[in-house]
């Protein structure tokens, strides 16, 4: 064997390790969504998502470095726990008859 086959074989092998490597870890670990995925998924403006932030409201965030991500799982669980309503009726009387925006 010589020795470009000898880097090609150990090539394949490092990329296999790659990829063995990302498949354990997209198991263990859900995956993470940037502020625009997230606003894809929830119907949110950008703007929106970053006051939610500020104020503590909306799905639970996580800072890495500069980079806010949101975790996939955390975000279904937030989506799950709001409230359903049948009319914009029974919507406001379940928010004491104020909208979002007058109660700060």
């Amino acid at each position: 064997m010589n020795r470009t086959d000898r880097l090609e074989q150990y090539k394949q092998r490092s990329d296999s390790m790659k990829s063995e490597l990302f498949q354990e870890l997209s198991r263990r670990y859900p995956p993470l969504l940037n502020q625009k995925q997230y606003c894809e998924l929830t119907g949110k403006a950008d703007s929106t998502a970053e006051q939610d932030r500020l104020y503590g409201r909306g799905a639970p965030f996580i800072r890495m470095g500069r980079s806010i991500r949101y975790r996939l799982d955390d975000v279904t669980a937030w989506l799950e726990s709001l409230p359903r309503y049948n009319s914009t009726t029974e919507a406001d009387n379940g928010h004491g008859g104020k909208h979002q925006c007058e109660r700060f």
